[in-house]
């Protein structure tokens, strides 16, 4: 097992000008669900209205892996908030001890990053 990551972890370059912070992870039986929270906050009018669109949504993608091999789907999540979660599925197995999160932008630009959360960190709801 690899030395985990500690949450809340800040990420910067993933949102232009701004820090993504993955405020937590939570699974539930349903999903596992990570939080997070763009700092400073996006412009109010996001660039509605005067034609340039570039703060209308805030795209970054995120794979999960645990280590039984199990690959999780993104199943939902809020998209262009400034705060939110995004969930995946399947839930995380009891016999997990360990999540890979591979985060990065849309542009490939920016590189990705990777984080090891220990199960222990992940709060079962």
């Amino acid at each position: 097992m690899c030395r985990a990551d500690s949450l809340p972890r800040v990420l910067t370059g993933i949102v232009p000008d701004r820090e993504l912070t993955i405020v937590s992870i939570e699974s539930d039986k349903y999903a596992v669900r990570v939080n997070y929270r763009v700092a400073p906050p996006l412009p109010e009018d996001r660039g509605m209205g005067d034609g340039d669109l570039s703060w209308r949504f805030v795209h970054w993608q995120i794979d999960l892996t645990d280590d039984l091999g199990t690959t999780y789907w993104p199943g939902g999540g809020a998209a262009g908030l400034d705060q939110g979660v995004r969930s995946l599925t399947p839930p995380l197995p009891s016999a997990a001890s360990e999540l890979t999160l591979r985060i990065r932008p849309y542009r490939a630009e920016t590189p990705t990053y990777t984080m090891q959360v220990s199960a222990d960190h992940i709060l079962r709801v």
